[in-house]
């Protein structure tokens, strides 16, 4: 007997059609429905495997045994003569025929009946907002992995990734999660699907970079985060000659997969601006320095940025950098305006030719914002440059954030609390935003919540909150607390119990008050938090007087605190030196344009505060 007749006699060949046929019926069901309940990829990919693995299998066992009335036997132990295999071969091509059928009926059915509804559930499934309706579609850009084998190249990891979310967050249909959220998840055990709970986006964009020498190689996956399927992934093996032309094809590949035109808010194209690459990985470097505060780090990255602008004096963003380098550098310790306003002036400056080269970069005008308030005393221009950024960049969160806090000076706490809610929903992870709506739900005299964001700012890890909640106990006049929760903030505790120490005695003995005011001196050390503990000890006249005096200095003409706001110092804004300090910084001209807060009404060419509800 030939093999292949051995094959048909044994029912090798119609067991071999039945396992194609049926393998194929479960992957298209499974495809179908496991999307459904949110199965991830590796599931459909498993059980492709799995059949494919078993298909060998089961033709070895359609060799060795054959079906009969008895059951299942050993090919050897059946007699041909007694016990044909003709009727298991029969029920065998019933089967198949009957599963062809179904198979057949399956996709017509989608092809032609099906069709558009099984095109709105894909549509769906990968369209999180809709953005042909107007929403727009959430994704976030998590640090890439750095898989050189020098440690030193994370930087240009962590650089690439934020220079693809500053690509994305300049497409006018995209909501890409800032930058600190995003990578705040660096190096945490959490899942796509976690990541993207906590950001609020339907979209996770992640890879990795490896650098050697001259050769780079990115690799980068766009994630559902819905179904934790894998939209796009590819692996780009280039020159750094090369690197803007890969952010371009990643951000491409991203619009393609999401159904997005990458088109900024003018309408204009949104691609990677391109530098020499020796100076681009400069500008990576010192953009990281800078996030890490220090003296020593803000020093580098300033010598580092003057490189890049000499190099490139026509690269916008690296102008907007070494001028926001300039304010964030400056002598810790001193703030002679002979020191200080040749910085904030050259920080103008370079932010003013940054918006002559691109005028849609909303960093230098968050630049000229601070050099307004810091440098000019000026709140309606500040509050004008904020506004600008956030409508060239709604999704940057700093403009709401610097808002914010110079609304709520100005004595706009609503206005001022809606713009700190907007930068903690795009920025969820910082801790300073927190600290500030902190400050205006104690201007707004609500305690509890001003404790609880307080503490949300020191568990996201800035330890100033332990010193705002011990202010709060101040404000409560629960002095014991409040020296024991100063004493948590380990890095600024002695400097702050000895201030709080000198404002409790001034407290007990007016004579003392010339302690408090010597730390407003020009080059002495001063907290942070000194104007609020001078109105948590109800020291108004001493908080007057200082910033009175503070105001015609660089550097602290943006000084004030929200707190003056609370109702408890009602009696202290109608006092006129109050209305002197607003006008040092340039708040009454923005009540001049905004209209007077409440509690306040123009009296003559000036105002009046103070007035009760």
């Amino acid at each position: 007997m030939s093999f292949l007749a051995e094959l048909r006699r044994r029912n090798v060949i119609r067991v071999a059609g039945l396992y194609v046929v049926t393998a194929w019926l479960l992957i298209q069901i499974a495809e179908t429905l496991l999307p459904i309940f949110g199965t991830p990829d590796w599931v459909l990919r498993a059980l492709v495997v799995l059949l494919a693995l078993g298909f060998i299998p089961a033709l070895i066992v359609s060799w060795v045994f054959e079906l009969t009335p008895e059951g299942l036997k050993r090919d050897s132990e059946v007699n041909p003569a007694i016990e044909s295999s003709a009727a298991t071969a029969r029920k065998l091509d019933v089967v198949v025929i009957v599963l062809l059928l179904l198979a057949m009926g399956l996709f017509l059915g989608e092809r032609f009946l099906f069709g558009h509804g099984v095109e709105a559930v894909t549509q769906a499934r990968t369209d999180p907002g809709e953005p042909s309706q107007g929403g727009p579609v959430a994704i976030a850009v998590l640090p890439f992995g750095n898989m050189s084998t020098d440690a030193e190249n994370e930087f240009f990891a962590d650089g690439i990734a934020e220079e693809i979310l500053n690509l994305l967050a300049g497409v006018q249909d995209l909501e890409v999660a800032s930058r600190t959220s995003a990578f705040a998840f660096k190096g945490k055990d959490a899942s796509v699907p976690e990541i993207a709970a906590s950001l609020n986006v339907r979209y996770v964009l992640e890879g990795s970079v490896r650098k050697a020498g001259q050769q780079v190689r990115i690799t980068a996956q766009l994630i559902d985060a819905h179904s934790d399927r894998h939209l796009w992934s590819e692996t780009f093996d280039r020159r750094l000659d090369d690197i803007f032309a890969v952010q371009d094809e990643i951000a491409a590949a991203i619009g393609n997969a999401l159904q997005v035109k990458l088109l900024g808010a003018g309408g204009e194209a949104v691609t990677a601006e391109a530098i020499q690459p020796e100076i681009y990985e400069d500008f990576l470097e010192a953009r990281i320095l800078m996030r890490r505060r220090s003296e020593a780090s803000l020093q580098r990255a300033e010598a580092l940025l003057e490189e890049v602008v000499k190099a490139e004096p026509q690269f916008a963003r690296g102008l907007a950098l070494l001028a926001e380098n300039l304010m964030l550098g400056r002598p810790t310790d001193t703030y002679d305006p002979d020191e200080v306003e040749p910085r904030y002036q050259r920080a103008e400056a370079l932010a003013l030719r940054a918006l002559t080269l691109n005028p849609r970069l909303a960093s230098a005008e968050m630049i000229l914002g601070q050099v307004a308030v810091w440098m000019k005393g000026d709140a309606a221009a500040a509050h004008a440059h904020y506004r600008r950024a956030m409508a060239l960049e709604p999704d940057e969160p700093r403009p709401h954030h610097w808002l914010g806090i110079e609304l709520s000076k100005a004595g706009y706490l609503d206005q001022g609390m809606e713009a700190i809610d907007t930068a903690i929903r795009l920025e969820p992870e910082n801790a300073n935003t927190f600290g500030w709506r902190s400050t205006i739900w104690i201007a707004m005299d609500n305690v509890d919540r001003a404790v609880a964001d307080a503490q949300e700012q020191v568990r996201r890890g800035n330890t100033y909150g332990y010193l705002q909640v011990g202010i709060y106990h101040l404000f409560a006049g629960e002095i014991d607390a409040a020296k024991r929760l100063v004493e948590k903030d380990v890095d600024h505790s002695q400097r702050n119990a000895a201030f709080l120490d000198d404002a409790l005695a001034a407290r007990a003995d007016p004579a003392l008050r010339s302690t408090l005011l010597q730390r407003w001196e020009l080059g002495t050390e001063r907290t942070p938090w000194m104007s609020l503990a001078l109105l948590a000890l109800d020291q108004t006249d001493v908080y007057l007087d200082a910033l009175v005096e503070s105001g015609a200095r660089v550097r602290w003409r943006g000084d004030g605190h929200a707190m003056v706001w609370n109702p408890r110092y009602r009696a202290m804004r109608a006092d006129p030196r109050f209305i002197e300090i607003m006008a040092q910084r340039g708040r009454t001209e923005l009540w001049r344009q905004l209209g007077p807060p409440p509690d306040c009404r123009a009296k003559g060419e000036s105002f009046e505060c103070g007035l009760g509800p």
